[in-house]
């Protein structure tokens, strides 16, 4: 088989889901801040098929997603953080502070790495960037979601998140 093959690639994929899942059985998920040495592994998150496939934002090429993470991580109304379980990055996480008529609100936003997927870790990385934006200060917290993302929608519902808005096919979680 060479190396590289869509085989190889899949046994990889389910060699690391049986090590996380034995390794993030009983741990509890932790934020840290994320670093532009970060930037690989968020990157390689992004570019997941799935992920694309229900996220707002489709082209990303490695320069280009650098340079937004750099701004992301220097911008004053933005935290961006890493979930990390038994020290295995899990996932990411964002925290951006928006406005509208309504006045001033936190946007959460999260992705859970491919290969923590299907381990109910969604509801409780959820739970921490909720807390986490409390901690700073916001009371109105909303996360943008696609229609189509039930898994996405489903984690929120549990974290006790309603839909309160849908525009098109972008549904609106607030909490």
């Amino acid at each position: 088989m060479a190396c590289g093959s869509d085989e190889t690639q899949r046994i990889a994929r389910g060699t690391t889901r049986v090590l996380s899942r034995d390794r993030l059985a009983n741990c509890a998920l932790t934020l840290r801040a994320a670093t532009i040495a970060d930037v690989p592994q968020l990157y390689q998150w992004r570019t997941d098929p799935e992920t694309r496939r229900q996220s707002f934002f489709q082209g990303v090429t490695p320069s280009g997603f650098r340079a937004h993470c750099s701004a992301l991580l220097l911008d004053v109304n933005t935290r961006v953080y890493v979930a990390e379980a038994a020290g295995i990055a899990a996932g990411t996480g964002q925290i951006a502070w928006q406005a509208d008529g309504s006045g001033a609100y936190a946007e959460i936003s999260y992705t859970l790495a491919p290969e923590c997927r299907g381990l109910r870790l969604a509801p409780h990385l959820v739970d921490l960037l909720t807390k986490e934006a409390q901690h700073l200060g916001h009371t109105r917290i909303v996360a943008r979601v696609k229609a189509g993302n039930i898994a996405s929608l489903r984690a929120l519902e549990r974290s006790g998140y309603r839909i309160v808005e849908t525009i098109i096919e972008l549904a609106y979680a607030d909490r």
